[in-house]
């Protein structure tokens, strides 16, 4: 087990869902904290959420398919903090289109956020990683449609087996190092890609963001009995919800 108390955590996507979640679940662990998306001003909302917690926060705007913007964001870190400790690669975005009702734009703008905004962000973790001689912990939010696939989601799902693929790889070239490589694939939380999957809300079937955000501060801790119960939690909470919101 690794105490994750003053660890230094990267976090993208932490604007709303499961990132905005993540960070409040790390902050109670005591990690240093830096918010990273496009959407400043609810950054700077749970920033001030965070420093009231008496932990150490800063928001970072930064668009992760943009390299330059990636490249300044792990300037910054390292400027302020020195290292990073923890990189959790959560930013991501959902096109829910038939092939030949997917424009060029849609499929870019997926792969964009959700394959080369991975690339960036481990790629400069891991280049400070490195130069700072940490044992350092990549986790990345992918889905259960990075295993499987659902018609009507080609986009999505090939953005999704694109990232695992690149992390699976990632945990041999990097074992050497001591940096350590995680993959969450989440089925079905309620989060706001919903939204952009057009997919319609079903309580019942949803898992809560802090859920998702439990399992990663579980990973990042590498406490394997924390991680076991999380896993048996996440199971008992969908047949709760099930119970719960099942339409009668």
């Amino acid at each position: 087990m690794v105490s994750l108390q003053n660890k230094v955590v990267v976090l993208t996507g932490a604007s709303s869902g499961i990132g905005e979640a993540s960070a409040l679940a790390f902050a109670k662990e005591g990690c240093t904290l830096v918010l990273v998306a496009r959407r400043l001003e609810r950054l700077e909302k749970l920033k001030e959420k965070i420093l009231s917690l008496g932990v150490p926060c800063i928001a970072i705007k930064t668009d992760v398919a943009k390299q330059k913007d990636v490249q300044r964001l792990f300037y910054l870190v390292e400027k302020e903090f020195g290292h990073v400790d923890v990189l959790v690669n959560n930013a991501g975005i959902g096109r829910n289109f038939d092939l030949v009702d997917t424009s060029l734009k849609d499929w870019q703008d997926t792969l964009d956020i959700n394959v080369s905004g991975v690339f960036y962000c481990t790629q400069e973790a891991v280049r400070l990683m490195l130069k700072k001689k940490t044992e350092g912990h990549i986790i990345t939010v992918s889905s259960v449609l990075g295993l499987i696939a659902l018609p009507g989601r080609s986009a999505y799902c090939a953005s999704k087996h694109a990232v695992t693929g690149f992390k699976r790889s990632l945990r041999w070239e990097l074992k050497k190092n001591n940096i350590r490589i995680s993959l969450v694939h989440p089925a079905g939380v309620d989060t706001d890609i919903l939204n952009d999957l057009a997919v319609e809300r079903k309580k019942w079937k949803m898992l809560r963001s802090q859920d998702v955000a439990e399992y990663i501060v579980a990973l990042a801790s590498r406490d394997i009995f924390w991680i076991i119960k999380v896993r048996l939690l996440n199971i008992w909470r969908r047949f709760y919800y099930l119970m719960k919101y099942y339409p009668h």
